[in-house]
């Protein structure tokens, strides 16, 4: 049986996780070191390499955090709340 969970993408996408780095000018160093995890685990995260969807949920909070402490409008993917299981 397959589950639902998994049948999904993963939010936010590699992509999108770029774009927010680039649109709040911050690099994959400063990401890696808020999330304490190593820089080439976020590469291999926004390079779709790997799932991590507990990662990405961390990553999209720290970003929509990010985007409303500077006053930035919140795109699409961090205006979506999340699903409780």
């Amino acid at each position: 049986m397959s589950s639902s969970k998994f049948e999904t993408k993963p939010k936010p996408s590699g992509k999108q996780i770029r774009k927010a780095l680039i649109d709040l000018d911050m690099s994959v160093m400063e990401l890696a070191t808020a999330m304490q995890v190593s820089p080439y685990y976020i590469r291999e995260i926004y390079a779709e390499r790997r799932v991590a969807r507990d990662m990405r949920k961390r990553i999209a909070r720290h970003l929509k955090a990010e985007y409303q402490k500077r006053n930035y409008s919140l795109p699409r993917w961090a205006s979506i709340k999340e699903k409780v299981a």
